[in-house]
C-alpha cells in the first residue's frame, strides 16, 4: 500500500468510490458527506473525514474540504500498482467535473 495526495473538486468525490469499484448506498454516501462538511483542512489541529471502501481494489480515503470552498484534500492509502492511475485521476479531477 501507498499513501498519495491532492485536492480534487467536491463535485468530484464519487469518483474516487469508482477507483475501489464499491458504490455506496445512499444512506452512507450523506454520513460521509456530512463528514467532509464537518471537516476543515485549515484549522488547528486539522479535521479529516475518513472512508474505507472495499470493493475490489481497497482504498482507505481520508478526505477534508477548504472551509469556504469547494477544494476537497484527499489522501489515499491504495495497492502501489495503482498509484500512478490514481495520482493521472485526481490530477484529472482538479481540471474537469468528471461524468459517468
Amino acid at each position: 500500500m501507498v499513501r498519495i495526495a491532492n485536492w480534487i473538486w467536491l463535485a468530484n468525490l464519487d469518483e474516487i468510490q469508482q477507483m475501489s469499484g464499491e458504490r455506496f448506498d445512499e444512506g452512507l454516501l450523506k454520513i460521509l458527506r456530512d463528514d467532509i462538511e464537518g471537516s476543515n483542512t485549515d484549522c488547528t489541529p486539522e479535521r479529516w473525514a475518513s472512508a474505507v471502501f472495499s470493493g475490489p481494489v481497497p482504498i482507505t480515503a481520508w478526505l477534508g474540504i477548504d472551509q469556504g470552498t469547494d477544494v476537497l484534500q484527499v489522501r489515499l492509502d491504495l495497492p502501489a500498482e495503482l498509484a500512478a492511475r490514481a495520482e493521472a485521476l485526481l490530477h484529472l479531477m482538479q481540471e474537469y467535473r468528471l461524468v459517468r
